[in-house]
């Protein structure tokens, strides 16, 4: 254990067991490096959402849904506001049937309990019959997880590397595609082909998808989804709503409702802020 009592990182990855779980609670704006781990595991955040880099595919993770990475996947994960993740590190030896890629999966009720109640059962040696019980019952619930993915494609080509940064950094901005290609420095047609190609999305379908995305951050901070659809440049609140349940599943008002109980779960959870390196610092999540 560190000095305050708390499990690290390092005694989790180094378990024995087929599972174990860590709870950390991160500080806004917290970004944990590009690193890799050594064992597989499944990152569920209960409070806002988080997005996890892997090379040119993002993934959005919300607290309906967790992330499964394989062992030695390199990422790096980003929260933009402060967020408790739960992660559960698999030894994969022990396991049959393990996604051989990276996987979201739906997050059930029962299965969001059973993860942070994870975090709190003994390491080696400590085994308990209800820890091998909630241990089973949490693989079980994993085999039999839908896949929820939401992910989105970065375009790679360099030529709309300053139009890509700009739309990330202000996606309310609502320009014509003609000036968005201008920045770019290309023609309209030219800069729909490289979108469609390396996105799948048109440019405005992907700058869609970056807005809904950051909705989801305004609607964490209690802003109200009339004030959200504004912002995001939507014909009318209920466009955006429609919009919003089919991308992610739910309502802007059940989003709201699943980030005020990851608050309360969060305040429960001692803070910390990792500081961000270039490799695996052994604390990052």
């Amino acid at each position: 254990m560190s000095s305050d009592g708390q499990r690290t990182i390092d005694q989790v990855e180094a378990t024995e067991t087929a599972l174990a779980g860590f709870a950390q609670a991160l500080a806004p704006g917290h970004r944990t490096g590009r690193h890799t781990h050594a064992r597989a595991h499944l990152l569920h955040v209960v409070d806002g959402f988080m997005r996890v880099e892997l090379g040119s595919q993002t993934y959005f993770v919300l607290p309906n849904t967790a992330l499964f990475l394989p062992a030695g996947l390199e990422h790096e994960i980003i929260f933009s506001r402060a967020a408790l993740l739960n992660s559960l590190f698999l030894r994969e030896s022990t396991i049959a049937g393990m996604p051989e890629g990276p996987r979201v999966i739906g997050v059930s009720p029962l299965m969001r309990e059973l993860i942070a109640e994870c975090t709190t059962l003994p390491l080696d040696g400590e085994r308990t019959p209800r820890s091998e019980w909630i241990t089973a019952l949490i693989l079980h619930e994993f085999a039999h997880a839908g896949q929820r993915e939401f992910s989105l494609r970065l375009p790679v080509d360099q030529r709309v590397e300053n139009l890509v940064q700009q739309v990330l950094a202000q996606p309310s901005v609502d320009m014509e595609l003609e000036s968005c290609a201008e920045i770019a420095h290309l023609s309209s047609r030219t800069l729909t082909r490289i979108f469609q190609r390396e996105t799948g999305m048109s440019f405005a379908q992907w700058r869609q998808q970056i807005r809904l995305i950051c909705s989801l951050n305004a609607l964490a901070e209690g802003v109200s989804p009339k004030v959200v659809a504004a912002l995001g440049c939507f014909a009318s609140v209920s466009a955006f709503g429609v919009a919003f349940k089919r991308t992610f599943g739910f309502t802007p008002r059940e989003a709201q409702g699943m980030f005020h109980f990851g608050q309360a779960c969060r305040s429960v959870v001692p803070t910390v802020s990792i500081e961000t390196t270039d490799g695996d610092d052994g604390e990052a999540p």
